[in-house]
């Protein structure tokens, strides 16, 4: 009894085919049409492909200028009978030393309604010729593809060679068929670089509204280094043998301005990896003549690669992890190549480091050696000040977790583990008292340069701007509760530590009294059980316009601005003090002591009303700029400082933390 016959589905088949409809897939069936004609050119000139072969792709275009078909041709050995065998073959393995799979010209039929094929063959002494069409559309025969074939033998002798016309794409495939000739060139350079590099490539021509030459495109817009063999051992001790050849190429042929790693199967470009964040480079390398025009293209070669293509050309059998074993090894070859290019980037990396330390020192902790964390630590395409804040803080957040998961198992430590966890909140702590010492040298800084005249308008700044830049205006600390909302230390380091204060704020808004007068700046404390009020003063602060030559009278010239400070207290005998809820803070007796600070630029009118009204005691250091004394009626004693005498007082109390982080 005879055997019964497998039989196949050729619709089936191309059904099964894995081609997603997207722009490269929309190519492949031209690629394919491209690699066969290639092979036939190498079997019939060899060494002399280079010279004498020639492959040509016309566009064929609709009225609406859409690619919808190709013509590709060659003068190669042309569909003789093996040749021709193989091709009716399903799944051949005849081409499988060159890498073919057998089943290119299946893409065709799913891609394409339709395929003519015209080839001209030598058979012994005659030229024959042979035409069929290649198609499964509309077509019941569901295993053969081939239909009105036809074969002759010619009587002109003007040579081999084979013609492809892909007719007429199906519909989802010519929606993503990219529409420019250049773009298509593009792909075609792309997936063939390394062919195109070799000395038996033909000439490739792309004919549509302008003639392209890839082959020599490529090679009169590129700089080719010197391959590099490598291996890489992967995790189960698989040692995969590579090479790498590095190419810099001109942006006017790539369809991408990005430096790329190409991997190669059986020569052809399989999968590519976009290595700009990688290697630190946005931009293009310099060409010839300073421009940023170049970009690295490296090609990975190896057999292991070769052994793992899928059928479709489209990916790589391997696992996602191997895969990222063989891309990592393969970008540290590459950084090796290109080391004094990316030592610039290391380079302009540590000098936003250094300027983001500087600016930032809380993060400092992270860094021992900036070279080190720059070159290990950075990605190399983290160059901007953005870019680098993020990555810091992103460490300071693994890195504080990482400790206070120590500080909740510390009393499993023994003292070795206990003093590492020590220093650990020790080094944490350093930076971050360091971050807000720079912030009072900046603080300090924009308070000199309110001194002097505003750039902007050639006048002096009005004591509004002083007072703001101390302590928010028409506020108090219950509405802005954040210590860094204020800049209280300016004047007197124990001034942040009052229970409440009030800027600019209409005295019943805080208190019983139903004054609306409003000193710049007052505080007051709670009322301390069973202790003396009398070293717990009020305290009240004045501003006045910085370079103001008569600071004897307010704006209207009725009161000076130690009568205005004795005239707040006043208002403020008898009265409660509440907070924001109502709650009471204190109430103001008769005998409360104040210490007011009345803080602008003392010249001689000034000095005179201070020698008249008692206040002319020099403070220590004293260079006519500051003076105090003491109101025994009023229990007040009264500070008069000069914005400069203000300033280099906060600048001494800090000094010694300027030095120590080196911002003097």
């Amino acid at each position: 009894m005879d055997n019964p016959t497998f039989s196949h589905s050729v619709k089936g088949r191309i059904r099964n085919l894995s081609l997603p409809h997207n722009s490269f897939n929309s190519l492949i069936p031209i690629l394919e049409a491209i690699s066969n004609a290639v092979h036939s050119i190498q079997e019939k000139y060899g060494d002399d492909s280079s010279e004498k072969g020639k492959i040509t792709i016309d566009i064929i275009r609709d009225n609406d200028e859409n690619p919808t078909s190709f013509v590709i041709t060659d003068n190669g050995v042309g569909l003789n009978q093996k040749n021709f065998d193989s091709f009716i073959t399903a799944d051949s393995t005849f081409k499988v030393k060159q890498g073919g799979k057998g089943i290119g010209r299946l893409t065709w039929l799913k891609v394409f309604k339709k395929t003519k094929i015209e080839s001209t063959y030598q058979d012994n002494k005659n030229i024959k010729s042979r035409k069929f069409n290649f198609s499964v559309h509309n077509q019941t025969d569901d295993q053969n593809p081939i239909h009105d074939y036809s074969e002759c033998i010619k009587d002109d002798m003007n040579g081999t060679g084979t013609i492809i016309r892909l007719e007429k794409y199906e519909r989802p495939y010519q929606l993503k068929c990219p529409k420019k000739d250049s773009t298509i060139c593009h792909y075609i350079t792309g997936h063939f670089f390394y062919l195109l590099l070799q000395s038996d490539c033909p000439n490739i021509f792309v004919i549509g509204e302008e003639r392209y030459s890839i082959k020599e495109d490529l090679r009169s817009n590129m700089q080719k280094q010197k391959p590099t063999s490598y291996s890489v051992i992967l995790e189960n001790d698989e040692d995969i043998s590579c090479d790498i050849t590095c190419l810099k190429v001109d942006k006017k042929i790539l369809q991408e301005t990005k430096h790329k790693i190409l991997y190669l199967g059986d020569g052809r470009c399989v999968r590519e990896q976009n290595i700009s964040t990688k290697l630190g480079f946005d931009y293009g390398l310099e060409d010839a003549e300073g421009n940023k025009n170049l970009y690295l293209i490296a090609l990975v070669n190896s057999k292991y690669l070769d052994g793992h293509v899928t059928s479709e050309r489209n990916m790589f059998n391997i696992e996602a992890k191997t895969f990222k074993e063989i891309n990592d090894e393969s970008i540290n070859q590459i950084k090796n190549i290109f080391q004094p290019a990316i030592n610039n980037v290391i380079k302009e990396n540590m000098t936003t480091l250094k300027n983001m330390l500087d600016s930032y020192p809380k993060f400092s902790y992270l860094i021992d050696n900036i070279y080190e964390y720059a070159r290990n630590k950075l990605q190399l395409s983290d160059r901007t000040p953005d870019k680098i804040y993020s990555h810091l803080s992103t460490a300071d957040f693994r890195e504080k977790r990482k400790l206070k998961n120590k500080i909740d198992k510390v009393d499993t430590y023994d003292d070795e583990e206990l003093q590492s966890v020590i220093n650990s909140i020790t080094e944490a702590s350093k930076s971050n008292l360091a971050e807000y010492v720079v912030f009072r040298k900046i603080i300090l800084d924009m308070l000199e340069k309110r001194l002097r005249k505003n750039p902007d308008t050639g006048k002096d700044y009005k004591e509004n701007e002083i007072h703001k830049l101390i302590c928010p205006t028409k506020s108090n600390n219950q509405e802005k509760p954040h210590y860094e909302n204020h800049n209280l230390w300016v004047i007197d380091d124990r001034l942040p530590f009052y229970d409440f204060w009030a800027s600019e704020q209409e005295m019943y808004k805080y208190s019983s009294s139903e004054s609306g007068d409003r000193p710049d700046i007052i505080f007051f404390n709670r009322a301390m059980l069973l202790k003396d009020n009398s070293n717990n003063p009020h305290v009240i602060v004045e501003f006045k316009r910085p370079n103001r030559d008569d600071n004897t009278n307010d704006k209207d010239g009725n009161e000076d601005a130690i009568e205005q400070c004795y005239r707040y207290i006043d208002k403020l005998r008898e009265h409660k003090i509440e907070d924001n809820t109502g709650r009471i803070i204190r109430e103001i007796k008769a005998a409360d002591p104040f210490i007011v600070y009345i803080i602008c630029d003392i010249d001689k009118n000034l000095i005179r009303t201070l020698k008249r009204k008692g206040i002319y005691k020099p403070m220590p250091g004293n260079k006519n700029d500051s003076y105090y004394g003491y109101n025994d009626a009023y229990n007040t004693a009264i500070h008069v400082i000069s914005y400069d005498r203000l300033l280099n007082d906060a600048k001494k109390r800090n000094d010694i933390f300027f030095d120590k982080i080196n911002i003097k």
